[in-house]
C-alpha cells in the first residue's frame, strides 16, 4: 500500500529529530574542554601558569590580570596562536578574562604565555599526565603601586588584586551600587575626594542588576569592580597610583578624586 502524506511527514520529522540530536551531541562534544589552564599576572612584572603539572588535550584558559596591566596577552605554541587585550566589553579588563578556547595542547610540546607590554613570559610543557611549568620572565615595565606608574608602553593601570593579602593596606574603601544604580565610594564614612597612593582594602556591595561599580585612572583601563548584571558583596584590594581618578555606576555620572604620592 502506498505511504500516505501524513505518515510520510511523520517519518521525515522523526529522521530530522534524530539528525539534530546526533549532530547537536557531536558539536557539544567537540567543543568540550577536558581541563582548565589558569594564567595570572604577577604584579605587572611577570606571569604564572597553573596547574603544575599542566594538562594536555583540550583545555580552556582563564586569565587573571587583577592589576590591570594594560594587557597585550598572547598564548602561542604548536597549533595555538591566540592574543587578547582581555577587555571583551570595552568597559575594562574582565575579572577573570575568558574562558578562552578550547585549545588543543600537545603532550611534550612547549607553549608560551607572554605580554609584550610588560615584557613578561612563562613557558610550560604539557604531558599526558600533565607537565611542568616554565620559569616566569621578568619585566622592564614599571610596577603599579605606591611608587607610581609609567605612561609608556609598559605603563600600568592601578587595579584590584586578590594576591596582596600580605601587603599592608592604607585603609578600607567601601563602594556601593544602590538598587537604582547610584554609585558611592567612601573612606571612613566620607566620600572619597583624595587618597594617598598605595594599597587599600575594597569592599563593594552591588544591589543593582543593571549597573556595576567602575573605578578608573584617567589615561588607563577602567576597572570593573562589580558585574553589571550581578548583585552581591565582594572584598578585594585596590592599588592606586598618583593620578586623577573617577568612580561611577556603569554609564552613570562620574565622581572625580585625586591620588597623590
Amino acid at each position: 500500500m502506498p505511504e500516505g502524506p501524513a505518515r510520510r511527514r511523520r517519518r521525515l520529522v522523526s529522521v530530522a529529530v534524530l539528525l539534530v540530536l546526533f549532530f547537536g551531541a557531536f558539536v557539544v562534544g567537540s567543543a568540550r574542554a577536558d581541563g582548565t589552564l589558569t594564567v595570572k599576572y604577577v604584579g605587572c612584572t611577570g606571569l604564572s601558569v597553573t596547574p603544575s603539572p599542566a594538562p594536555s588535550g583540550s583545555v580552556t584558559v582563564l586569565v587573571y590580570d587583577d592589576d590591570n596591566c594594560n594587557a597585550a596577552f598572547t598564548l602561542t605554541g604548536p597549533g595555538v596562536n591566540f592574543s587578547s587585550d582581555l577587555n571583551s566589553t570595552g568597559m575594562g579588563i574582565d575579572h577573570p578574562a575568558g574562558p578562552f578556547g578550547p585549545f588543543t595542547l600537545q603532550a611534550g610540546a612547549t607553549y608560551t604565555v607572554r605580554d609584550a607590554n610588560i615584557n613578561a613570559s612563562a613557558s610550560f610543557s604539557p604531558t599526558a599526565s600533565g607537565g611542568s611549568t616554565g620559569s616566569t620572565g621578568g619585566s622592564s615595565g614599571g610596577g603599579s603601586g605606591s611608587t607610581g606608574g609609567s605612561t609608556g608602553s609598559g605603563g600600568n593601570t592601578s587595579g584590584s588584586t586578590s594576591s596582596s593579602s600580605s601587603t599592608k593596606t592604607l585603609g578600607t574603601l567601601v563602594g556601593t551600587i544602590s538598587p537604582t544604580g547610584k554609585a558611592t565610594l567612601k573612606l571612613g564614612g566620607a566620600t572619597v575626594n583624595k587618597l594617598k597612593a598605595g594599597v587599600y582594602k575594597l569592599t563593594v556591595t552591588d544591589q543593582s542588576k543593571k549597573a556595576g561599580l567602575v573605578i578608573q585612572a584617567l589615561g588607563y583601563h577602567a576597572m570593573s569592580e562589580s558585574a553589571v548584571s550581578g548583585t552581591g558583596t565582594k572584598t578585594t584590594t585596590l592599588r592606586v597610583i598618583p593620578a586623577k581618578y573617577f568612580f561611577q555606576a556603569t554609564g552613570g555620572p562620574k565622581t572625580y578624586f585625586l591620588v597623590t604620592s
